[in-house]
Formats: structure tokens, sequence, C-alpha cells
């Protein structure tokens, strides 16, 4: 019964995400390009922002020189702070719906790739970076760690599973 309501609320969510694409679509074309628009914006200056925040503020006084961590710190930064905007923008009504959904649904998407995936590899990747090992073997032990990740993290969604058949799963689910 539990599992059947849930499939019925997940294809609401879908049913609902597949007409706010179809609503974009049929936005006269300057309204998709205001919407457009904002969303570049929105997104381009929390990411300048994030750069110069790191480079100048963060960590002026440390030996962080690699691109890679400031790129990824402001991507992360841009992406968290675009779904704020997004909620105010919710509230204050300021995009078309079906613009907030899709930009929402990527926001989401892209911080959970990032987080579960791009970021722990490229921690890993910089653990081995300085071993004196074959670039096999390097790759090798980032995969396993990796797939080593990969398999924690689903185990610890399986351990926290219980909340969603607690009688209270509405107050503890997201």
């Amino acid at each position: 019964m539990i599992g059947s309501d849930k499939m019925a609320h997940s294809f609401d969510i879908e049913a609902a995400y597949a007409q706010a694409v179809k609503e974009l679509w049929e936005l006269p074309i300057h309204e998709l390009a205001e919407d457009l628009s904002l969303a570049v914006l929105s997104a381009v200056l929390p990411f300048i922002f994030a750069v110069i925040f790191f480079s100048r503020w963060l960590f002026r006084d440390y030996e962080v020189k690699s691109f890679g961590v400031q790129f990824l710190f402001a991507v992360i930064f841009m992406f968290a702070v675009n779904m704020q905007e997004l909620i105010i923008f919710e509230i204050i009504n300021l995009m078309h719906h079906s613009t907030r959904v899709l930009l929402w649904k990527i926001d989401l998407l892209s911080l959970y790739f990032l987080l579960t995936t791009i970021v722990p590899t490229f921690l890993f990747y910089t653990i081995v970076q300085y071993r004196a090992w074959p670039l096999r073997i390097k790759l090798g032990t980032i995969l396993v760690l990796e797939a080593f990740y990969l398999y924690a993290f689903s185990k610890v969604g399986t351990l926290l599973s219980f909340l969603n058949s607690h009688p209270d799963a509405d107050y503890f689910s997201i």
C-alpha cells in the first residue's frame, strides 16, 4: 500500500514536470528570452562572486592554487545560491512557473551529481595524485575508492529508509 502511494506521488511529480516543460515551449518568445536571460544572469553572478570570494578572501593565505578546487567550489556555490534564488522567485512570482520548475530540477540533479560523484572522485584523485605509482594503479585505486564510496552511500540510504515507513513519514521526508 505504501509503495503504491509512493509510485502515484512520483507519477504526479513527473506529470507536473512534463506539463511544465510543455508550457515552457508554449511561452511567447519574449517571455522565454526574459526568463532565459534572468536564469543565465542568476547563475553567472554567483559563479563570479564565488571565484572572487574563494581566491581573495577564503583562501588568500593558503596555497590552494588548484583551478579544479576553485572551479568546483564556484559551481557548487552557484547551484546552491540559484536554488535559494528560485525560492525567492517563487515567492515574488518573478519567472514563469514552468521555467522555475525546469531550473529547480536542473539545479537539484546537478547538485546531486556533483556531491555524490564529482566531489568524491576529485577527493580520491587528490589523495592518489602525489603517489609514485604508475597511472594504471592510480586510476584503479580511484575507481575502487569511488565504487566503495557509492556502495557505502547506497547502504546509508538503505539503512535510513525506515524513515519512509514511519507513520510520520511526511514529517521526516523531503
